[in-house]
């Protein structure tokens, strides 16, 4: 709630000795952009640009800072601390890049890692930390292109055959041909209580309920 009166002279005083609306258009953005914050912004905010990266991928860092009225600040100094999977901290400093700070990470090692950065305005200490992980690309994925000279390669050393797809109809005539390949012939025996098989139980007792009751019909009994 804004008590006062003459808000529209605001503008025209303004006007008279600047020749511009521009001071009371800021004043009343500025309050409009203070009274919309739901919750209390933080003034030091820094994230990385992925939660997770790969090998050889160039980790970016980026920050926001900001005074009292949620004004950008620019050229202010903002130290980071990475501490690795292993414990040991790296100390950086951030770089301003217009209304932000980045910070490049190149060549890390595969692991998760930890960051606080610290910065220092009108003499009140801020930080932020965060987090994120690099992980190692496995090597079979790092070429998809089939190697055939390597393929030939490992079939001529193990007394195998490499087959084109274009020549896939001939694979059934080598295998046929291959003395080394031999049919196998596997036997177990098994051995298990009569008991555990229910339904013969049943039958046998069926059976001679029905001899039973056959003899006893005829007269055997």
């Amino acid at each position: 709630i804004l008590a006062g009166t003459g808000l529209w002279q605001w503008r025209l005083i303004d006007f008279e000795k600047n020749g511009n609306t521009d001071g009371v258009n800021s004043l009343i953005t500025k309050m409009v952009q203070y009274l919309a914050v739901k919750e209390e912004k933080k003034l030091l905010k820094v994230y990385p640009n992925a939660k997770q990266y790969g090998i050889g991928d160039n980790v970016s860092l980026i920050g926001e800072l900001y005074n009292q009225s949620l004004d950008a600040l620019s050229g202010q100094e903002i130290n980071v601390n990475l501490k690795n999977a292993d414990g040991k901290v790296y100390k950086h400093t951030m770089t301003a890049s217009g209304s932000q700070y980045r910070l490049v990470l190149p060549n890390l090692a595969a692991g998760a890692y930890q960051f606080e950065a610290k910065a220092t305005i009108g003499g009140v200490s801020l930080t932020d930390k965060g987090y994120f992980t690099v992980v190692g690309q496995q090597k079979e994925l790092a070429n998809l292109t089939a190697d055939f000279s390597l393929l030939r390669q490992l079939s001529a050393s193990t007394d195998g055959e490499f087959v084109p797809y274009a020549a896939m109809q001939s694979l059934g005539q080598s295998l046929l041909a291959n003395e080394n390949l031999k049919s196998v012939i596997a036997e177990e025996n098994k051995l298990e209580d009569l008991i555990k098989f229910k339904w013969l139980f049943w039958l046998l007792l069926s059976l001679l309920s029905l001899e039973w009751f056959v003899r006893k019909w005829a007269g055997g009994y």
